[in-house]
């Protein structure tokens, strides 16, 4: 086989793709023609990259959010706005431990919550007293942010800032100016003339509101007293909608772009969209080029979570494709703010599951970190935080493409697509027949992984199904299957053994690119246990032979009890278990059961059947509203009377958050005649973003047979009406 000099293969490469060239520049996004035919869009849809900043950015591959403020200290998601500043007092915060931290898991930037919905401001903020300088951390001589920068940059860092448009303390404050005043008027920004003698420039501004000029003058702070910032985060949630207030978002953009042009903007912005959720899932393809209604000048950045975005059957009736590339965030606790010691912390397996799913499936990983009321990184998290930093930088140290001969048309790209470089590229030819790239060893190699990268600066997204063969024997048999690759894509399968290794490119948009691609064997991990429980009452563990399991609180060890048939267990027990094999041991996965559903009556409000599905201990089921109902509610007749202290709510679990309830009553009875409100106008926070489990608490130990959930509002009622999985007691 006669090999090629590399700057042979670039030239190949170059000209196989400058008829495209000729045809449309490159660009961040491109205007679809009426007269466009299908195969018209295709072209175009190659020709839109990422922007320089998108592109940087995605190259972060692993990044961090910091939750940290009055909600940590107050034990909530999301504040009221009420809080007092004197309950922020970290009684020894090392932003140095965290930005270590962070350098061990691998991130690259982080970004700080300088101000979450509540309104209090992580720096003594020239516009509100309502920040650090009011309370007593260093006697108000703090700035939470000036030190998680400093940290950062000292460790290499990048820097990001998450500044909450919702702001409660503007809106309970008799003073505060959130939705208050309506009026439109003309303001230079920053607004204080002291503070304009301190700077050197200003930006004018039409069309503002008295808080568009508040939130402003704090994002001017930002981005004007730290240095340089990779990312602006604008959260789209709103715990106390209805006010009225309105956003220009344009101005916002357009002074980031003038103050800091080098940086994304992200949710609800024009650089960075938002997966869709925020429990870490991922799409099966996961398109960067997606099609808006209008031009990017003048689109509103909705949030997009349907599971296809950019196949070709949704971007034939495009007007415009743009490059929207996707961020993933979760948190390692359950929660976005630590709460305490008992809050449950992901495994290391959990966080490497997740990472392969992100970063290996086109998105940038944005994970939470949260410190404690110390105002440092609790023990487990940074332990499970290092090691998968660690595991990460193991498993992807040794390619073994790097070994073998690695050939597509006869031609040999090893070099091309093994030396780290993005500068470097193969582009296969135009032709109806697949694309095959072939690797061959001189001695067999055992691995489990693939990784490939698309050159998406260059040439965009275009890989839309894709297979990976092993020669087995001598039978080639298909290991793995995946579909868009974009950024990067990583396959994980059972262990191979062989000496040839084929990818064929079975569909793909005019020709598939490459920028890198691997062969690994990396360390294999085992996936939590899972722990479900029977309407009888009886408790199964299933997901490895070796399973041990504590119900006292602790986690399991190599000691705790096995795991051999159902169990019962007493009411508001938590059970934890761990999977044991050759000498892997997975993660803990728990779950809290209340009372045993055997024998309950589930009546609803609803005329609608099934009403058994809200209380059959299956989470794939779902019990869903009439439409029509405007406060659908469920009854649970516990046969008898019964001491209970909170309950249990499952929205529907199957990755919609359509018909999730946000505020309820919760109310008991004896005879099922007179009602005791027991929880009025409670509010299930962030519910619509993250529809997780929900574990709720009264007050004080109640006794009762009938126990009545009213919905007062869901997520898009109007339409889908109120859905739960599952209803439980404790």
């Amino acid at each position: 086989m006669s090999l090629l000099k590399k700057s042979q293969i670039a030239l190949l490469a170059m000209c196989s793709a400058s008829f495209l060239q000729a045809q449309v520049d490159n660009s961040n996004s491109v205007r679809i023609d009426p007269t466009d035919t299908q195969a018209d869009i295709i072209r175009k849809a190659i020709t839109v990259v990422p922007h320089k900043r998108q592109y940087d950015w995605q190259k972060n591959e692993l990044t961090c959010f910091v939750h940290f403020g009055l909600n940590t200290f107050n034990g909530v998601e999301w504040g009221n706005g009420k809080e007092s500043p004197a309950d922020f007092n970290p009684s020894s915060l090392d932003a140095k431990q965290w930005a270590k931290v962070m350098k061990e898991a691998g991130m690259k930037m982080a970004i700080i919550t300088a101000k979450h919905h509540d309104g209090f401001c992580l720096w003594p903020s020239r516009y509100t007293d309502h920040s650090v300088k009011s309370s007593p951390w260093k006697s108000g001589q703090g700035n939470v942010v000036k030190e998680f920068v400093d940290a950062c940059r000292a460790e290499g860092i990048k820097i990001g800032f998450y500044l909450s448009p919702a702001d409660l303390f503007q809106i309970e404050s008799p003073q505060g100016c959130y939705g208050k005043n309506k009026e439109l008027y003309t303001q230079t920004i920053p607004s204080l003339e002291s503070h304009q003698k301190n700077v050197s420039k200003t930006y004018t501004y039409d069309n503002l509101t008295d808080y568009d000029v508040y939130f402003m003058d704090q994002l001017y702070e930002l981005l004007t007293e730290y240095g340089d910032v990779e990312e602006v985060w604008f959260d789209g949630a709103h715990p106390k909608p209805g006010t009225g207030q309105t956003y220009n978002r344009k101005a916002w953009y357009d002074m980031i772009r003038q103050l800091q042009p080098t940086a994304n903007i992200a949710i609800k912005g024009p650089d960075i969209r938002w997966c869709g959720n925020e429990a870490g899932h991922t799409r099966k393809s996961e398109w960067s080029v997606v099609p808006i209604n209008e031009s990017p000048e003048a689109c509103e950045w909705n949030d997009m979570t349907g599971q296809d975005l950019g196949s070709r059957e949704k971007i034939k009736d495009a007007k415009y494709l743009v490059w929207y590339p996707s961020e993933t965030d979760v948190s390692i606790r359950q929660g976005w703010f630590y709460r305490d010691d008992k809050q449950y912390v992901r495994s290391t397996n959990d966080l490497l599951d997740l990472w392969y799913r992100a970063v290996g499936g086109n998105c940038v990983f944005l994970l939470n970190i949260t410190p404690d009321k110390r105002g440092l990184i609790p023990a487990k998290d940074s332990t499970n935080l290092s090691q998968m930093g660690r595991i990460i930088r193991e498993s992807f140290a040794d390619n073994l493409a790097k070994k073998a001969q690695v050939t597509t048309d006869g031609v040999d790209v090893m070099n091309i697509l093994t030396d780290l470089s993005d500068q470097t590229s193969w582009i296969g030819k135009e032709k109806p027949e697949a694309h095959i790239i072939e690797l061959q060893w001189n001695n067999p190699q055992t691995f489990n992984c693939v990784l490939m990268q698309e050159d998406i600066a260059k040439y965009s997204q275009r890989i839309e199904k894709y297979s990976v063969e092993a020669l087995i024997g001598n039978k080639w048999k298909k290991i793995a299957s995946g579909e868009t690759v974009g950024y990067k894509g990583i396959l994980r399968f059972p262990t191979v053994t062989s000496k040839f290794v084929r990818i064929i490119f079975d569909e793909v948009r005019v020709a598939p690119t490459l920028t890198e691609l691997g062969i690994y064997n990396v360390q294999e991990t085992l996936s939590n246990p899972l722990i479900e429980r029977s309407v009888n009452g009886k408790i199964s563990i299933s997901g490895g032979s070796t399973i041990r399991y504590t119900l006292d609180g602790t986690e399991p060890t190599a000691n705790s009890p096995l795991y051999s048939k159902p169990f019962a267990v007493a009411p508001n027990t938590i059970v934890k278990a761990r999977i044991y094999s050759n000498g892997l041991e997975s993660g803990v996965a728990q779950a809290l059961f209340g009372y045993a559903k055997k024998g309950w009556k589930v009546k609803t409000t609803s005329n609608t059947k099934q009403t058994n599905l809200l209380a059959d201990e299956n989470p794939a089921t779902i019990w869903i509203s009439e439409q029509s109902d405007k406060n659908p509610g469920v009854v649970i007749d516990l046969n008898s009377v019964q001491p209970i202290k909170g309950f249990q709510y499952l929205p529907r679990a199957d990755k919609s958050n359509k018909g999730a309830i946000i505020n309820y009553n919760l109310l008991i009875s004896n005879d099922g005649k007179i009602w005791k409100p027991v929880i009025e106008k409670g509010e299930f926070k962030n519910i619509r973003n993250n529809p997780m489990l929900q574990n709720v608490l009264f007050p004080s130990m109640e006794n009762a047979r009938y126990i009545k959930l009213e919905s007062l509002n869901a997520v898009d009622q109007d339409t889908n009406g109120v859905a739960i999985a599952e209803f439980g007691v404790l």
